[in-house]
């Protein structure tokens, strides 16, 4: 397995999304985002991440992808994080525990450090996809912004449930104080 304490501490992690837009759309624009050497730079001190929609009619040349990004980054000693969302027109639940646990375990199959998992709704529900993603640590999405109290309840559920952190863009990044709140999963991820 990769090292990864270049992007976890003591084996905990907290992700801010910076490239949101390229999935939800983007609201404002960052010149810095189109520069090649930026963009490189970043990706030279950082890891390899690459989305899988289990369940898409695209899943088969997106696990054949990530294989061979797994297999590249962990040549060069990099890790990887796999985005591992259920999609596409056979899921009927994306939401549902099961498919969200058997996208976590098809991370760790496909080598991934690390998954990055929508929050399936409980404790219990969240404990068995750590459970099944085996060796392979778990964040969960922020998800959809959510009144402060409210979010910072699900990220002490996810603590509690063995995840190893979050990955969150918009609960930060609209919050009225974005350092407070980053302030506040900090305490709560790395305590």
């Amino acid at each position: 397995m990769v090292n990864l304490s270049n992007i976890t501490k003591d084996g905990k992690a907290l992700y801010l999304a910076y490239d949101q837009g390229m999935e939800h759309g983007t609201s404002d624009f960052d010149d810095e985002n189109v520069d090649p050497n930026y963009i490189l730079g970043i990706a030279i001190e950082g890891e390899y991440k690459y989305t899988v929609y289990v369940g898409s009619a695209f899943e088969s040349k997106m696990t054949s992808e990530f294989s061979q990004i797994v297999r590249d980054a962990h040549r060069e000693n990099m890790p990887v994080i796999g985005w591992m969302y259920p999609r596409g027109r056979s899921v009927i639940d994306k939401d549902e525990r099961e498919l969200i646990a058997y996208a976590a375990r098809m991370g760790l199959e496909l080598g991934a450090d690390i998954v990055k998992v929508k929050y399936p709704g409980s404790l219990e529900a969240l404990k068995w996809v750590v459970e099944s993603a085996g060796k392979t640590k778990v964040v969960v999405s922020g998800g959809v912004k959510e009144e402060e109290e409210t979010f910072l309840g699900v990220v002490r559920t996810v603590m509690k449930a063995g995840a190893a952190g979050m990955a969150v863009g918009r609960n930060v990044w609209q919050s009225k104080d974005p350092i407070g709140m980053t302030e506040k999963l900090k305490e709560i991820i790395f305590k």
